[in-house]
């Protein structure tokens, strides 16, 4: 198969809601690849379903107005407009202010191994340093991305990068803080 998601791209479900995919795992009994993946709206549920099922074709007979040619397609999430991302109910809009384009840019920009290094740091320390290695080499993409990565709302109207930078540092300080570290129970 040659469209196997990738896990912690975005994916669009034909009835307009957006996905990320967390693995593509094995059934432990029956050897049947299963896609596990995480709502981007609401109690962001996580579910299973079977890797066939995932990349099935639309049903046109039950869905003969549905857009989307396969029940879960592939998208880039891009700039957040103005208007702010308002899908809470898990929809899509054109209204939405949130811009998806079904297919990854073919020249990606230099930022990206940037934006590439932060989603892929494995602890805060490692995340900070990268926010201050980015000054002055990301593009709003990169930070809305960004943004979208750590469940932060993305505010850049009227914001320099560099202003915005700052308030997702000072975000990822504040996680720092509360990840409950001050509740475990020291021996002395």
């Amino acid at each position: 198969m040659d469209r196997i998601p990738v896990p912690g791209a975005f994916y669009k479900h034909f009835k307009n809601k957006l996905y990320q995919v967390v693995a593509v795992a094995t059934h432990s009994e029956t050897g049947e690849q299963m896609v596990v993946y995480q709502a981007l709206y609401g109690d962001y549920k996580v579910y299973v379903r079977p890797l066939d099922m995932f990349l099935s074709p639309v049903d046109r007979e039950k869905y003969p107005d549905a857009s989307q040619t396969y029940r879960f397609e592939r998208v880039m999430p891009g700039r957040i407009s103005e208007g702010g991302s308002s899908f809470e109910d898990g929809s899509i809009s054109e209204n939405s202010g949130l811009c998806l384009s079904p297919e990854p840019d073919p020249q990606p920009q230099m930022e990206n191994r940037y934006l590439d290094a932060f989603l892929d740091a494995s602890d805060i320390k490692e995340k900070l340093e990268l926010l201050k290695a980015m000054e002055g080499h990301v593009g709003q993409r990169e930070l809305d991305c960004i943004c979208l990565s750590l469940g932060l709302k993305a505010e850049s109207e009227g914001k320099t990068a560099g202003e915005q930078l700052e308030a997702i540092r000072q975000s990822v300080l504040l996680m720092q803080r509360y990840d409950g570290s001050h509740l475990r129970r020291r021996d002395s």
